[in-house]
Formats: C-alpha cells, sequence, structure tokens
C-alpha cells in the first residue's frame, strides 16, 4: 500500500510551522507561552491535528517573528485565503 504524498492545507502549515520553529530554535512550549495558549492546543497546531484559522496563523506569524509566507509556503490557495481571513482546514 502506498502513503498519499499530498498535504492537507493544515498538515502543510503544521509542516511549515514545526521548520520554521526549528530554524529558530522555539519549542512549543515557547510558542504557547509567546501566544498566551495552552500547551495542549498550541500542540495540537504544530501537530496538525487542529486546522489555524488566519488570526491564528497572524498571531504566531508576530509572537514568533516567523513570516505569514514562510507557514503558508506551498499551500494552494493561500493567497485568496489570507485575503479573505477565513479558516484554513
Amino acid at each position: 500500500m502506498f502513503h498519499n504524498m499530498e498535504q492537507t492545507a493544515t498538515e502543510r502549515i503544521a509542516s511549515n510551522l514545526r521548520a520554521e520553529l526549528g530554524r529558530r530554535k522555539l519549542t512549543g512550549r515557547e510558542l504557547a507561552r509567546l501566544c498566551d495558549w495552552p500547551a495542549a492546543n498550541t500542540s495540537r497546531r504544530i501537530n496538525g491535528t487542529q486546522a489555524m484559522t488566519m488570526d491564528e496563523l497572524t498571531l504566531i506569524s508576530r509572537s514568533a517573528d516567523i513570516p505569514l509566507s514562510a507557514l503558508l509556503d506551498g499551500v494552494e490557495g493561500a493567497d485568496e485565503t489570507a485575503a479573505a481571513g477565513t479558516v484554513v482546514v
């Protein structure tokens, strides 16, 4: 059986977030503190099990100094989603 190599937008954003956190040497706990979120909720976002809204992505971007474009890199339709401020699924 072959694993589907296509990622959902949520999985891609989570992957981008993990990469950016690694580049900045930030942990999930540190991101939770910066965003004033419970650690468990932050973990679900980092692991891609919980979708994020544009407001949440913007908060992460501002709080952790990660360009929003880096979080949305490789997500089809990200420009339209960002402009509309809709939920990313």
